[in-house]
């Protein structure tokens, strides 16, 4: 985990919150990484949280895992700000997103999945991503696949909340 200087983590908690309605100009923040602040919020907001995933692991370790994920959890938070997951360069590897069943306004912003949540209802949300997963945390060979995931490695290959205070089932 991250955490940026008093200043920089309130700048950036304040940069991610204001692309509430995904416009990709506005808001960006300029630092990589989970601040403290964003870790705290979204453990007081998110809870029970439960990964579905699904992989398709070609044969050929050439091409790319792809893969569908509904991350289902108890959401709680009366502003409406953006849930935001992580996952290593989202522009290029989220394919798409639904909340609820309904596609939904996101933003890529630096290793983080900003999602709107502007017109969710409160209370258990099922957030769907179609994603290319990473294979720099992956370990892949003709018979078998595995990770050893350590802090903050999950999101390269796993769109996920990677902090250790938000764990999934």
């Amino acid at each position: 985990m991250v955490q940026l200087s008093r200043c920089g983590s309130r700048c950036m908690i304040a940069a991610l919150f204001a692309v509430g309605a995904c416009a990709p100009q506005q808001g960006a923040p300029h630092d990589a990484g989970i601040s403290w602040e964003l870790a705290e919020l979204r453990a007081a907001t998110i809870h029970d949280v439960r990964y579905d995933f699904a992989l398709s692991v070609p044969r050929d370790a050439d091409e790319a895992l792809t893969g569908r994920v509904t991350v289902t959890f108890d959401w709680d938070d009366s502003q409406h700000r953006p849930v935001i997951l992580d996952l290593k360069d989202p522009n290029d590897r989220v394919g798409s997103v639904e909340v609820n069943g309904v596609p939904a306004s996101w933003e890529g912003v630096h290793d983080h999945v900003v999602v709107s949540m502007a017109d969710v209802e409160l209370g258990e949300v099922a957030l769907t991503l179609e994603f290319t997963a990473g294979d720099e945390a992956l370990n892949r060979n003709p018979d078998f696949l595995y990770t050893l995931f350590v802090p903050d490695r999950a999101h390269f290959s796993l769109p996920v909340f990677d902090q250790p205070n938000l764990k999934g089932r």
